[in-house]
């Protein structure tokens, strides 16, 4: 049996493209990842033209696809007024999560999934003991590309 080959937290990039169209950004201080797909389907019944009395399966049909991403970690002084002005921005943003090493390997070793999102939430807390800490979500806003791509440089 051969075991899995996983990653490690560094190898999930999570990239934010600046003011400046084309260049993305690294949220410092951003400690926890998370990125996701999901369906919205419709459910039907279908019943059995043969056995009207018989338990309806349920059939389901892809209504929309969206994806999501989610990021925590400690306050930088660093990212912080980058955060808040992109998310007083009222368009959508490119963002593109990188999964180093997951590529199809040669000259795209790398996995990314790309495309606009809007910051949804962006909350800051803190514990009288603790160091400040921040919490943002995004949303896509429209479709999301995935390939491989390029080492980033």
């Amino acid at each position: 049996m051969a075991q899995a080959t996983t990653a490690r937290a560094g190898a999930i990039v999570v990239q934010i493209e600046s003011d400046t169209p084309g260049t993305y950004i690294n949220v410092c201080g951003i400690t926890k990842r998370e990125w996701g797909l999901e369906k919205s389907l419709n459910d039907f019944e279908v019943p059995d033209c043969t056995d009207l009395n018989a338990a309806q399966w349920v059939q389901r049909v892809v209504k929309s696809i969206s994806s999501g991403a989610s990021m925590g970690g400690v306050v930088s002084k660093e990212s912080l007024p980058t955060l808040l002005t992109l998310f007083m921005v009222n368009s959508s943003r490119e963002m593109r999560v990188r999964f180093i090493g997951f590529g199809t390997g040669g000259g795209t070793p790398d996995l990314q999934a790309s495309g606009k999102y809007h910051f949804k939430d962006l909350k800051i807390q803190s514990d009288i003991d603790g160091l400040a800490e921040i919490n943002l979500s995004l949303e896509s806003d429209g479709a999301v590309a995935i390939a491989s791509v390029a080492a980033l440089p």
